[in-house]
C-alpha cells in the first residue's frame, strides 16, 4: 500500500487464503505478489522484482516507506556453546559466506531435479573445494579461552613451537598474541598475587584483601592466618600484625582459645576508636568480645594496633 500510494500504482489489494492459492493466483493471472527470496515456489515462473529506490532506515523509522524493504539476508544459527565444544567448526561457520543469488540458484536446482538437500549440499562442497578451505582456521589460530600447545600438549608461547590449541586450565589465563600469521592466544600462568579458579579464563583475578598468593599458577588464594593481614588486593604475602607480645589477634586467640584461621574468626570485634596520647606515645583500644567488653593498654609500636 505504501508503494502504491507513493508512486501512484493503481492496485487492488487481495489476500490469498493459502500459500497454494497464492501460487495459483500468481501463475494464472496478471497480478503482483509479495514474496521473499531465496525461495523456489515461484522459480519456474522466473518472476522479476520491481525495483524501488534503495532502502533507507531513517525514512522507514519515520513512517515513510517509499524505498525498498530492507530485504532478506543469510543468517547462521548454531547451538549455544558450539564455540567451546567445537571451536574449529564455529570458526568455519563464522567465515562461511553465501549470497542470496547463490542460495536461490541452489534451491532452484533442488526443486528442478528433486534433489535431497543433503545431496545438494555435498555437491556444493565438492565443487567449491578451494573456496571453503579458505574459511578453515589454522590449527595454531586459537580462540580466547584456548592457548598454543606443542605435540605433547604442553603450553607454549609461540606459534613456531605449537601444533594446535588447547583449553586453558585453571591457574592460567588466555592471552592474545599477534604475529605475522595474525592473532592467536596463549595460556599464561597467573602471576603471584592473582589466581584463576576456572578453565578457559581470559584474565587472572587479584586476590581479595585478607588473602594472598605467593607463587604463580594459582587457582585460589590463601587466607591469612591468625596474627597476619593483607589489607589490599593482589597481595603476594600476608603481613604480621606486629612483633613481640603486642595485643594482636594471634595473642588474643592464644589467651581465649580461638586459634582458628582468619582475623574475622578470632571473634574479636574492634569497636569505638583509639585515643592517642601524643606526649606519651600510647594507644588505648576498646576491644569487644562475644562474652563482654574489655579494655586493653599497650605501648605504641609502629605497624601494630
Amino acid at each position: 500500500m505504501f508503494w502504491s500510494t507513493a508512486y501512484g500504482i493503481p492496485t487492488a489489494i487481495g489476500i490469498s487464503r493459502t500459500v497454494q492459492y497464492n501460487i495459483e493466483h500468481f501463475t494464472q493471472n496478471r497480478v503482483l505478489t509479495y514474496w521473499y527470496r531465496p525461495d523456489v515456489r515461484f522459480a519456474q515462473q522466473d518472476p522479476q522484482p520491481i525495483i524501488f529506490p534503495r532502502h533507507r532506515n531513517l525514512e522507514w523509522a519515520q513512517g515513510n516507506k517509499r524505498t525498498m524493504a530492507e530485504g532478506s539476508y543469510i543468517g547462521k544459527l548454531v547451538t549455544r556453546g558450539l564455540r567451546v565444544q567445537a571451536f574449529k567448526l564455529y570458526e568455519l561457520l563464522k567465515s562461511l559466506q553465501l549470497d542470496l543469488a547463490e542460495v536461490q540458484n541452489l534451491l532452484t536446482r533442488v526443486a528442478a531435479e528433486d534433489l535431497p538437500l543433503d545431496d545438494a549440499a555435498c555437491q556444493w562442497v565438492l565443487s567449491n573445494n578451494q573456496r571453503w578451505r579458505n574459511w578453515l582456521r589454522a590449527d595454531t589460530s586459537c580462540l580466547p579461552g584456548y592457548g598454543l600447545v606443542d605435540a605433547r600438549g604442553t603450553y607454549v608461547t609461540s606459534r613456531a613451537a605449537a601444533v594446535s590449541c588447547s583449553f586453558c586450565s585453571h591457574g592460567t589465563a588466555s592471552s592474545s598474541l599477534l604475529d605475522d600469521a595474525g592473532e592467536t592466544y596463549t595460556c599464561r600462568s597467573c602471576v603471584p598475587g592473582t589466581y584463576q579458579s576456572l578453565s578457559g579464563g581470559t584474565i587472572c583475578e587479584y586476590c581479595d584483601p585478607g588473602k594472598a598468593a605467593a607463587d604463580s599458577g594459582r587457582s585460589s588464594c590463601d587466607v591469612c592466618t591468625v596474627g597476619s593481614f593483607a589489607n589490599a588486593s593482589g597481595m603476594t604475602a600476608c603481613q604480621r600484625c606486629g612483633i613481640g607480645e603486642q595485643w594482636t589477634t594471634s595473642r588474643i586467640a592464644q589467651m581465649y582459645g580461638e586459634n582458628r584461621t582468619g582475623i574475622s574468626q578470632a571473634r574479636a570485634l574492634f569497636v569505638g576508636f583509639s585515643v592517642r596520647d601524643l606526649f606519651k606515645g600510647r594507644v588505648w583500644i576498646v576491644v569487644s568480645f562475644t562474652w563482654g567488653p574489655r579494655l586493653y593498654y599497650q605501648e605504641n609500636v609502629p605497624g601494630s594496633l
